[in-house]
């Protein structure tokens, strides 16, 4: 089963228009020790497990796709930690990538023969998010988080490409974040070895959606919005597909004058991609994007203030 990856992922750096991104030491040592201790807590002294503590596992087999254990991260670790992660990774996102509205996720056990097969979750969100609470010293192998390597298929076409060509690997290390375009095929790679939940693959999982425009410092929500639906009429054509087919999201962030103008547009997040078969490198969509939002203008204000505005390009996601 190829590895060769994993090593190569610990020095993974963070790029926002990336369709994967590693953080690793993503909690505070003491929150990422706590969590991991009620999953230790749970599976001990096993002599004395009673079914309203611990008959809370849905076994999740699907034939060729999905074999694992899953359950709400809240009947294992305590409601307050599970805030912990979510507020946390909430802030990371907003921050990093422009958007924060996060499902409420699963917690989910890999044992022996335990796996994910290749699939995506282009209807769940905009990106996929993995934190891991395994082990780092355990007695099994695999649980690496697959996800292959589309962004730079066009650039391999012409030559032959094995393993790491085609897909990263990404090992489940202790107190690690991952996060992936929801749309890119992904997996896990078979469990193998110990049956002990001590050496499992544990990990809390979920999906990230955009919220929504924000206004920030001396900008009016009024004002922002009345900006926000002119930029929308712009980039009509681009959306129904009147310029071409474009799916994804763009993020951007505007720094705004006092005067009303905009100062500068910066790319949070660009995942925008030609579909059905319609090709421009050229990425008009993107580029009539950033020329609108650098033509905005918005009542004077007293002080500096900015425009955090997710542009999703193709059909919306389910509520």
């Amino acid at each position: 089963m190829p590895r060769s990856m994993s090593e190569h992922i610990d020095s993974l750096t963070l790029r926002p228009s990336s369709h994967l991104i590693v953080v690793d030491d993503f909690l505070p040592s003491p929150v990422a020790a706590s969590m991991r201790r009620a999953i230790d807590d749970h599976f001990a002294t096993p002599d004395r497990h009673r079914p309203e503590t611990h008959q809370l596992w849905n076994y999740w087999y699907v034939p060729g796709l999905y074999t694992y254990l899953r359950t709400q991260p809240e009947k294992i670790i305590s409601r307050e930690l599970v805030h912990v992660l979510m507020t946390t990774l909430e802030n990371w996102a907003r921050a990093h990538l422009g958007m924060d509205r996060l499902a409420w996720p699963y917690l989910s056990m890999y044992i022996n023969g335990c796996r994910q097969g290749l699939h995506n979750d282009s209807e769940n969100g905009r990106f996929g998010w993995v934190y891991s609470l395994t082990n780092d010293q355990r007695r099994t192998v695999g649980g690496e988080t697959l996800v292959l390597r589309l962004d730079d298929y066009a650039a391999r076409i012409h030559r032959a490409g094995a393993g790491a060509d085609l897909y990263d690997l990404v090992a489940p290390k202790f107190n690690r974040l991952v996060i992936f375009d929801d749309r890119v095929p992904h997996g896990v790679q078979p469990v193998e070895g110990s049956y002990d939940p001590a050496d499992a693959r544990f990990v809390i999982h979920g999906h990230i959606k955009a919220s929504g425009p924000r206004f920030l410092g001396g900008i009016s929500q009024a004002a922002a919005q009345v900006a926000v639906n002119t930029l929308n009429e712009v980039l009509v054509p681009f959306q129904s597909g009147q310029a071409g087919s474009w799916h994804g999201p763009l993020c951007l962030r505007a720094k705004i004058r006092p005067d009303g103008s905009v100062s500068e547009v910066i790319r949070q997040v660009d995942r925008v991609m030609p579909i059905d078969g319609h090709r421009d490198d050229s990425r008009t969509a993107v580029r009539r994007a950033l020329e609108a939002v650098q033509q905005l203008k918005f009542p004077p204000m007293q002080t500096d203030g900015e425009l955090w505005l997710p542009i999703q390009f193709g059909p919306q996601l389910p509520a």
